[in-house]
């Protein structure tokens, strides 16, 4: 849970951003945090994340290049240019490229590609299957939702890696490409499979079995979670588009009180227990403040100076990185040393996934 937190902190502090630089330094220290602390249970390697965010960067540039909207600017190259009918406002066939829109261009995928790095590095430094235990009573009815999904990609890359093996040992010499493309989706179909098979498990163990509750606790415990689910949407989009006021926030933080308030009501009547259950202690607690300083800090910063985050759209634009900003994020890379080492321990090796070939 403490890394989740510190994650979704990074991943508020790319949408508060659009420098270059600042996003290249929040990836580079998701970088060190992985490296550092991922868990041995998923085998997904971290440059795949690196290569479906640069896979994002491409698909930007190459739509402004072929529809984007033309601002005046210093040309770098330019396509044969096709007219377009009135009501296409603001698109363009083809056309001049400048430097201004490539730049623009470039930060607003990075924007994107950091949210989904932010994303994998949380399924690479925590395990989802223990995240579960983590659930209110009230949203255990959600906990077979939220093992399919989460494990799933993890799933998917043991099979892959499984299937590979024993291509090797078979004799097969052809790259990575050629065999992902033939087996892709049966690899797909294997994962979900094993997902669902998680979530069945779950289910015939008595995971999310509700206990008697009367009908207006029941009712007034979903009142109160969509009342908190929409004013988190509501606020959460403001803050996070970068066009967030002190209002969205209080409205976010609003949400999250009623949220918690549906919780406590929906749990009143229930006493789960849990094997072995994870401990709050002082590491996790120095994780969470080394993600949520930094967080409030550019929070702060882009609603009192929108510009300091924001520099312009141009060459000299890519020299005007806020210091202080870029200095508040190596906070952030305090949660590796605050944090233990991953311990190799039964349970761990339990839950690695077999490395070898099927028979």
């Amino acid at each position: 849970m403490a890394w989740w937190v510190w994650v979704l902190c990074l991943a508020v502090m790319a949408t508060r951003t659009t420098d270059i630089l600042l996003l290249a330094e929040i990836i580079a220290v998701l970088a060190v945090a992985v490296a550092a602390r991922r868990i041995p249970v998923v085998t997904i390697p971290f440059r795949a994340f690196l290569f479906l965010g640069l896979i994002i960067i491409t698909i930007r540039v190459v739509v402004y290049v072929l529809f984007g909207a033309r601002a005046p600017g210093t040309q770098v190259f330019a396509l044969p240019q096709l007219e377009l009918p009135d009501w296409f406002a603001g698109v363009s066939l083809g056309g001049p490229s400048t430097i201004e829109g490539l730049i623009a261009a470039i930060s607003g995928a990075m924007v994107i590609a950091t949210l989904v790095i932010c994303l994998g590095s949380g399924n690479l430094l925590a395990d989802a299957r223990r995240l579960l235990r983590c659930l209110p009573t009230a949203l255990y009815s959600m906990g077979s939702v939220a093992a399919v999904s989460l494990t799933l990609v993890q799933q998917l890359g043991v099979t892959l890696r499984r299937i590979r093996a024993a291509r090797r040992l078979r004799g097969d010499t052809r790259g990575r490409f050629a065999l992902y493309r033939t087996v892709a989706v049966p690899a797909l179909a294997d994962a979900f499979d094993r997902s669902v098979a998680l979530a069945a498990a779950m289910d015939a163990r008595g995971y999310g079995r509700e206990a008697f509750r009367p009908a207006w606790r029941r009712r007034m415990s979903l009142l109160l979670l969509v009342a908190g689910f929409v004013g988190l949407v509501l606020g959460g989009y403001q803050v996070l588009g970068g066009a967030g006021t002190w209002a969205a926030m209080g409205l976010a933080a609003l949400g999250g009180v009623l949220a918690i308030a549906s919780f406590t009501v929906g749990r009143a009547r229930v006493r789960p227990t849990t094997y072995r259950p994870d401990r709050w202690r002082l590491p996790e607690s120095a994780v969470v403040l080394a993600g949520l300083i930094p967080a409030v800090a550019y929070v702060v910063i882009s609603i009192s100076d929108p510009g300091a985050l924001s520099p312009p759209a141009n060459l000299d634009g890519l020299l005007e990185t806020n210091i202080l900003a870029a200095a508040v994020i190596l906070i952030a890379v305090l949660a590796v040393p605050l944090s233990p080492p991953v311990p190799l321990g039964k349970e761990t090796r339990m839950a690695a996934p077999s490395q070898g070939a099927p028979a």
